[in-house]
This record gives structure tokens, C-alpha cells and sequence, in this order.
């Protein structure tokens, strides 16, 4: 029966050039002492002349970048997730900036009377009120408790427009200026009659 000496020569002559030279130079650590000796003397035994060397070198180093790179490929393709994941955050951020840009644009625009708003508003009119003439009209902002008897949000400015002594009428208006204002007590509108309605284009506020 062979020793150990023997099976490891065997062994060794067994291997190529390449797999010789990644185990005395690449993977050395992964032998022991006596598999290293017999790896060199195998080696040595072979002569090989520089160009031979210069090949097996080049097999090697092309073999070691071609498992780098496989071993490079999942975290590249986990920068290419990230990647996507952050042009999705910068998409979302960029919609949402978008929406408040509108929204402020809106908010903006109802602020300064641009925006209309055709409410079911109580408008007292009396009968001589010509189609085409204007008033100056208020309204009073709902508090809490008017605002849960009409269903309506605290601030809320037009529920109900005082023009003049006339009677009361229920009806749609048309107006120019923001549905909910608590900082005002008091919003002022001037009105004009309409054919059928009226519109409210607000002129200010008392608080």
C-alpha cells in the first residue's frame, strides 16, 4: 500500500500546469506543508520555460477576474436596484413637489378671488334689485355649532349672504373667494344679480 508521500505525488502529477501554480501561489493557505513540498518539486520537475509561465500567469489572472466578476455581478445587481428604487423615490418626490406646486398655485389663486365657488347660500334680495346691479353684502363664518348644525367646517363664509332687507332667498351663488376663512368674523362680498342668480366676488374681511 502506497504512503501518504506517495498518494500526494500521485496526486500531484495529476494536475495540470494551472491548477499546480494556483496551488502553490493562490491558494497555498489551504494546504498543508508537506502538499505544498511535493506541489513545488512536481512543479520543478516540469521545467517550464518563461513562456509557458507567462500563459499559465495570464490563464490564472483572466480565471481569478472572471470569478471576481461573477462574485461582482449580485452587488452590481443591487446597485442597479438601488438605482431604480432611488429614481422611483426622485419620481415620487418630483410628483409630490409637482402637487404642492398646484396646490399652492390653487391655494393662491382662491386666495385672491380667482376661484369660484357655486355654494347653496342663503342671499336676501329685495324685488327692486335690477339684473346687473351690485351691493355690498357680508357674511358672518360659521363657529362650532353652526358648523355641525349645517355640516359645514368651522370658518366656513358662505352659508348665508346679507345684501339688504329683502326676503330671504335659498339659491345657488356663484362666488369669488374662499369657502373657509376662520380668520375673519365678518367676510364682505360685492354682489351683482344675475338673470336667475347672483354672484359674490369678496372685497374683504372684518376679524
Amino acid at each position: 500500500m502506497r504512503n501518504t508521500a506517495e498518494e500526494l505525488r500521485q496526486a500531484m502529477q495529476e494536475k495540470t500546469d494551472e491548477e499546480l501554480y494556483l496551488i502553490l501561489h493562490v491558494h497555498s493557505q489551504d494546504y498543508t506543508l508537506q502538499a505544498l513540498t511535493v506541489a513545488r518539486e512536481e512543479f520543478s520537475h516540469r521545467s517550464l520555460d518563461e513562456s509557458r509561465m507567462s500563459r499559465i500567469m495570464e490563464d490564472v489572472e483572466k480565471a481569478r477576474e472572471q470569478g471576481q466578476r461573477k462574485l461582482v455581478q449580485p452587488e452590481q445587481k443591487l446597485k442597479s436596484n438601488d438605482n431604480d428604487t432611488m429614481a422611483g423615490l426622485g419620481c415620487l418626490f418630483l410628483l409630490c413637489l409637482v402637487g404642492y406646486g398646484i396646490y399652492g398655485g390653487y391655494e393662491s389663486l382662491d386666495s385672491s378671488g380667482w376661484i369660484p365657488h357655486r355654494e347653496d347660500t342663503v342671499i336676501s334680495a329685495r324685488i327692486d334689485w335690477l339684473v346687473g346691479e351690485s351691493k355690498e353684502c357680508w357674511s358672518t363664518t360659521l363657529n362650532s355649532d353652526g358648523a355641525t348644525q349645517l355640516a359645514k367646517e368651522v370658518g366656513y363664509a358662505m352659508s348665508s349672504v346679507s345684501c339688504d332687507n329683502g326676503p330671504e332667498h335659498n339659491m345657488k351663488v356663484t362666488f369669488y373667494g374662499r369657502k373657509v376663512q376662520t380668520e375673519y368674523k365678518v367676510v364682505e362680498w360685492r354682489c351683482v344679480r344675475n338673470e336667475g342668480s347672483f354672484t359674490c366676488y369678496q372685497t374683504g374681511g372684518q376679524r
